[in-house]
């Protein structure tokens, strides 16, 4: 909802609210932001627009070259995304720009500005779709396998990968090619699988988007949410062997939220944040120790661009 400020002048006169809603250019962690202008003449309006569209167009560079946010405007400014005559922003009030925390405020004499905020709402499109009536590595488009030699693996209406080895792991991955995610938007992943009550070890989901890693665990009793492979940060109790159920996880900077059957179940703040610069996204289960698993997978699908709940 976008709030409307009004100002009192000399001489009692109301002058009329102007409303501008200006739209953040895809930044910010997925959110577009409206500022809602009030008290200000037309060309002052122009302008901050003006100003404003410049900036967005700054900050998204930054994030493309930098993978995050600058801190504050003179990061800009210091690793030279102001052209000459750029900066500084000109503005026919005296005012200031700042980035704090993700977002842009304006503290401008005689203009009130807020900065508003709704949920990313482009479209969830699946980049990619896999489902278990063809093979990982036959599927469009293709995941690339590693180990599984002693593994069985077949596809019906879902893949089942049987792993008795006790010696090695069955994964299937996608590499930078494909799997190029927009971090500072945000990814989503879907699935749904079940695990057997028989496992001794898990399913697990290991997501690594070229600056963090962290792997999503099923066990038959609980799930499991670790920082990159195995330093587990927390867990929840659920049967995740009484039958297929849908998980959807939803990652955006180091936060991970979690939702099992479309109800949100857990958000793991920070659990996305073991350094790595793999740039890869892989299923399967780890037989390597002394364990042994079986999977059954109806389908894994990938938004690279947005988080986006059931």
């Amino acid at each position: 909802m976008i709030r409307l400020h009004k100002n009192n002048h000399r001489g009692g006169a109301f002058l009329k609210l102007i409303v501008l809603a200006a739209l953040a250019a895809g930044a910010y962690y997925g959110y577009q932001e409206y500022l809602a202008y009030s008290g200000a003449k037309d060309q002052n309006i122009e302008r901050a627009k003006q100003d404003m569209e410049l900036l967005m167009k700054k900050v998204d560079q930054y994030v493309e070259d930098q993978g995050g946010f600058p801190e504050n405007m003179q990061a800009l400014r210091r690793e030279g995304y102001f052209e000459e005559g750029e900066w500084p922003m000109v503005t026919p009030w005296e005012g200031s720009y700042f980035i704090r925390d993700g977002y842009i405020e304006c503290h401008i004499d005689n203009l009130q500005a807020q900065p508003l905020k709704r949920p990313f709402q482009g479209d969830l499109i699946w980049n990619v779709e896999y489902t278990g009536t063809t093979l990982p590595t036959e599927s469009s488009p293709p995941w690339k396998k590693m180990g599984g030699a002693k593994a069985n693996i077949s596809v019906d209406q879902e893949l089942v990968i049987e792993d008795k080895s006790r010696s090695e792991y069955t994964f299937f991955w996608l590499l930078d090619s494909i799997w190029r995610p927009l971090a500072h938007r945000g990814f989503t992943i879907d699935t749904e699988l079940r695990t057997r009550r028989k496992n001794t070890t898990d399913i697990s989901f290991r997501i690594m988007d070229g600056r963090y890693h962290s792997t999503v665990s099923f066990y038959p009793g609980y799930i499991s949410f670790c920082k990159g492979n195995n330093d587990e940060q927390e867990r929840i109790k659920i049967k995740t062997d009484n039958g297929f159920h849908t998980y959807r996880i939803t990652i955006k900077g180091k936060d991970l939220t979690f939702f099992v059957d479309g109800r949100e179940r857990i958000q793991v703040r920070g659990v996305h944040s073991r350094s790595t610069y793999d740039k890869r996204l892989g299923f399967g289960v780890d037989v390597s120790g002394s364990g042994t698993a079986t999977a059954n997978i109806k389908y894994v699908k990938l938004c690279l661009e947005g988080t986006f709940r059931p």
